[in-house]
């Protein structure tokens, strides 16, 4: 057996890692994983097309791994918005007698990284696209279609929202 040696910091950030992708995985595994996918392939498929044009800079190769990256901290911020908003509905229920639900137990959850896919997967066409391959007008279309569907997805009221801005004003 091979042991390697890991400071506790390298320790917690594999436990976190494995905690998040455990829960991750049981709650919108699939969708995570076609986004982490997705995210390779437009990568990938941006490199060739930059490579093709002789346009190849590691700058812009670096901002999008980091712009890569900050899409997974985006779903986890969106899964512990499920949480705590789960949580509150649960506090709320019991300790005020309501009757509070959500659709989904992880609405947020599946709503960011499936945007993401959406993203991702446009911009893999339009690579593709770049490359001169060639890409079917509904695929291209129809993606487009999709993301702006989830955009307007009305899990919050407009209504709601214009009211928490107006206090968020009155507050200043």
């Amino acid at each position: 057996m091979i042991f390697v040696k890991t400071t506790p910091l390298e320790n917690g950030i594999l436990t976190a890692f494995i905690l998040v992708f455990s829960y991750l995985y049981n709650s919108i595994g699939v969708i995570f994983v076609v986004l982490l996918l997705s995210m390779l392939i437009d990568y990938m498929t941006g490199l060739a097309l930059a490579y093709s044009n002789k346009e190849i800079n590691s700058k812009q190769g670096f901002i999008g791994i980091v712009k890569k990256t900050s899409y997974i901290g985006l779903v986890i911020v969106a899964i512990l918005f499920d949480v705590a908003l789960l949580h509150a509905i649960d506090y709320l229920n019991e300790y005020l007698n309501l009757t509070l639900s959500l659709p989904l137990d992880n609405t947020f959850g599946v709503l960011v990284p499936t945007w993401l896919f959406f993203n991702e997967a446009i911009s893999i066409v339009e690579n593709l696209i770049g490359l001169g391959v060639p890409v079917p007008m509904f695929l291209s279309k129809g993606l487009k279609v999709f993301r702006a569907k989830i955009d307007n997805l009305n899990v919050i009221n407009d209504e709601d929202i214009s009211e928490i801005s107006t206090k968020e004003d009155k507050k200043k």
